[in-house]
């Protein structure tokens, strides 16, 4: 597995955190806009960014299309590619 050392995170804490936010991923008729979805938004934004993952650019434009509420269910569902690529990117 490739830990990602060089921010001092645990690769199987990193892995875990992965998993959580996959599991809590918003319902598609919920307007990502909704405060609760904040959180989860900047989860994911943290996770693509790291270097392990380096998908900061894709996760921004997603995160700014779910936001626009023009096509969040495409948003929705690219987002969680790109977690579970990471997600396997780490194994």
């Amino acid at each position: 597995m490739n830990a990602p050392a060089d921010r001092n995170i645990d690769a199987n804490v990193f892995m875990a955190e992965i998993e959580d936010v996959i599991r809590a991923i918003p319902e598609i008729n919920e307007s990502w806009a909704a405060l609760e979805h904040f959180e989860w938004l900047g989860r994911v934004e943290a996770i693509l960014k790291h270097p392990a993952v380096n998908k900061q650019a894709e996760a921004r434009a997603l995160i700014r299309e779910a936001l626009g509420n023009k096509s969040k269910s495409t948003a929705r569902s690219q987002l969680l590619i790109l977690l579970k690529s990471a997600k396997s990117r780490l194994r």
